[in-house]
């Protein structure tokens, strides 16, 4: 069989169980019809579902046509819209360079707005890629997670940045509760080494590992984004108690897929009871802090600090987000001469300095010192860097 991104459209029926026209939460796949496929230009496929909720197929996709499914794969997943190769190879070229061989599936474009050359390297890795076409047009939002998009009918338009969250639930509801999880933000990642192994351990039920940016500089007190976030939406109260606590990162975590299906759900379901966006509240991020430190997360949760875990969050290293009098030269910091971090090879290393981080988050703030790094990382081609597998 012909090696091919499996390109789907996302749902756009009325309606989802479990809630009225305006549910955001209950995506629960129908997994006893498999979508009819057809073979697309260049070996890519294309389909839709029947489905009667926003998600992705009504049965886990191969990412080889043809070949057999393996729901109990690990997976790596993450909202991927309108992005070059340039991209593609940075997130997805480092983590098979660096040798995962499980699922990749992303969500992004459809295949007739992609472009060909990220077409075609996402077809060489073995990508999963389901298209999703949100009207964003009325948002005037900068970032466009934060736009707020129409994107199915008789849903309410949502922010990118929650609309992800129902698709991530969907994805994962087609796995096997043996599978873990990696949910990235895509175009700020890349990796170094194979997340999973780094781990050091399978993550079971309902574990959870949640990613804390830098302590003790982003507290969320001291971010304006977090604190505002958090007061706009949920008041005074519970941003006293949650203010010297660390940002935690809602762009990685990891987890079992029941922990996944779990987490994705009561998200979910705290979007629908309050609305955040309504209350220029644009962001997941604040909704993750606040299930965390308000004790509505599983107690099997736990936080990895940054620079000793499986993601190393680098952002807040530049001192711009938010700066603190003292604590960094009031300028733009160099993350090899300052922190010394890296090393002579140009790897991100954790802060024993020894030890390679697996993946990096917000490298991007970093741009021009990474850039010709993460290039040569995604520098992945078959055979000599990553080969299909056979059907």
């Amino acid at each position: 069989a012909a090696a091919g991104v499996a390109a789907r459209t996302m749902d756009r029926g009325e309606g989802s169980p479990g809630g009225g026209p305006g549910a955001v939460g209950a995506a629960t796949p129908d997994v006893r019809r498999r979508p009819e496929r057809e073979q697309g230009a260049g070996g890519l496929c294309r389909g839709e579902h029947d489905g009667a909720v926003a998600v992705p197929g009504a049965a886990r996709p191969a990412a080889v046509d043809g070949a057999d499914d393996d729901p109990e794969k690990d997976v790596i997943t993450g909202l991927a819209l309108n992005y070059r190769v340039e991209s593609h190879r940075a997130f997805v070229g480092s983590v098979r360079k660096a040798g995962y061989r499980g699922d990749i599936v992303i969500i992004t474009e459809p295949l007739r707005r992609m472009q060909e050359a990220a077409a075609t390297f996402l077809r060489s890795m073995g990508v999963v890629a389901y298209a999703v076409e949100p009207d964003c047009s009325a948002s005037s939002g900068g970032s466009i997670k934060h736009k707020t998009c129409k994107w199915r009918r008789g849903q309410p338009a949502l922010p990118l940045a929650i609309i992800r969250h129902a698709l991530y639930l969907a994805i994962a509801s087609l796995y096997s509760p043996r599978s873990n999880f990696y949910v990235a933000d895509y175009r700020d990642t890349f990796f170094q080494r194979d997340p999973f192994a780094a781990l050091g351990r399978r993550l079971a039920g309902l574990d959870l590992l949640l990613v804390a940016e830098h302590w003790p500089f982003k507290q969320i007190g001291n971010c304006p984004f977090n604190g505002g976030w958090v007061r706009n939406c949920w008041g005074k109260e519970p941003f006293e108690k949650m203010r010297r606590q660390v940002v935690l990162c809602s762009g990685s975590y990891m987890g079992a897929q029941p922990a996944i299906v779990n987490f994705e759900r009561l998200l979910l379901a705290e979007v629908q009871a309050n609305e955040c966006h309504t209350r220029g509240v644009p962001s997941d991020q604040g909704y993750l802090n606040f299930l965390y430190y308000m004790g509505r997360l599983p107690p099997q949760t736990f936080v990895q600090d940054r620079g000793d875990g499986v993601v190393n969050t680098v952002g807040s290293l530049d001192g711009s987000r938010p700066r603190k009098a003292g604590y960094l030269p009031e300028s733009h910091v160099n993350i090899d001469q300052y922190w010394q971090i890296r090393d002579p090879d140009g790897y991100v290393l954790q802060d024993d300095k020894l030890t390679r981080s697996a993946a990096v988050h917000q490298w991007d703030r970093f741009h021009l010192e990474f850039r010709d790094f993460v290039q040569r990382l995604g520098d992945c081609d078959p055979p000599t860097c990553y080969d299909l597998p056979s059907s």
